[in-house]
């Protein structure tokens, strides 16, 4: 279960798991820092720190040890066990349940449509993005975990997976839109050149979508061009690291997805584990990737304008 409880400063809503209730805290959104109470809704006690806090005006150093190697530490703790068995569930689900066709004809007349494993693929990648939203805030909270699985029954499971699965589609198109533009009004004329272009620049930039539909929980914020990129000019070698990891990502999972999760239906056993094995291995590369940006958002926030 989630304490959660608003801001005494910026009225924020703010939610932590319960094992964090008693520690420090600080608000993303404005920086107060406070003490995280036990109880839901209860009004937290602000720490001696946050009285007279000056603004942060350089960035915390140690980001590419925090980013590159704790991250990774954090897989080999007992409390990380849970987690993963998440992502190797919701993994094990997309890989063996979502491609099968479960469409079937009545009678030798009905055709019965059943987009069964479509509903299963959506929850599934719903499972892992909410997951990795959830590590972007643990990182930037400075909290040295991985999250907790905090559902409350089918009905939340499903709430929250259709709702990442949603904020990570609305960053998608939002980096996406130039080269969907230009694709659009250069018609059958586009150069595959400038298109390439236009999604390599797109990918780059998916990263601080992403970011900041984790951050603040509502893809409003993304339409806040004038603030949205500003930390990637001044902390640009930072979120080229965070940036670089998340394309070897989409890069590695457009490769498994060409392979063909279908094709692989009379292919022998030892083959479908190898092909689950890198399944795996890419979804934690992608837990490390979006912690990443929760840690770069702590180390640079003082480049950070929401």
């Amino acid at each position: 279960m989630s304490i959660e409880f608003n801001c005494p400063k910026c009225k924020a809503l703010i939610a932590f798991p319960e094992k964090h209730a008693g520690k420090r805290a600080r608000c993303v959104k404005c920086d107060h820092r406070f003490i995280i109470p036990e109880a839901s809704f209860q009004k937290p006690v602000r720490t001696p720190q946050s009285k007279k806090e000056p603004e942060l005006a350089i960035p915390l150093p140690g980001f590419y040890r925090a980013a590159l190697i704790q991250s990774w530490g954090l897989l080999f703790r007992p409390n990380a066990l849970v987690g993963l068995a998440w992502i190797c569930t919701a993994v094990c689900f997309k890989f063996y349940v979502a491609h099968i066709d479960y469409s079937f004809v009545l009678m030798d007349r009905l055709s019965i449509i059943l987009p069964f494993g479509l509903i299963v693929r959506l929850l599934c990648w719903g499972m892992l993005l909410w997951y990795y939203l959830e590590s972007i805030m643990l990182g930037a909270l400075d909290v040295d975990a991985l999250p907790d699985v905090d559902i409350d029954g089918y009905g939340d499971l499903v709430k929250k997976a259709i709702g990442s699965v949603f904020a990570f589609f609305t960053a998608l198109l939002f980096s996406m839109l130039p080269t969907i533009l230009y694709l659009v009004f250069a018609g059958k004329g586009h150069s595959p050149g400038i298109a390439n272009g236009l999604i390599n620049l797109g990918l780059f930039f998916l990263p601080m979508g992403i970011l900041a539909v984790g951050i603040n929980r509502d893809t409003q914020v993304l339409y806040r061009i004038d603030i949205l990129f500003g930390p990637v000019t001044k902390a640009f070698f930072p979120y080229l690291t965070c940036a670089a990891m998340v394309m070897l990502v989409w890069f590695l999972q457009m490769k498994m997805h060409n392979a063909g999760d279908p094709a692989l239906a009379e292919a022998s056993g030892a083959i479908k584990s190898l092909y689950l094995f890198f399944h795996l291995a890419i979804q934690i590369l992608a837990l490390v990737a979006m912690r990443s940006l929760g840690l770069y958002y702590k180390h640079y926030q003082c480049y950070f304008k929401w």
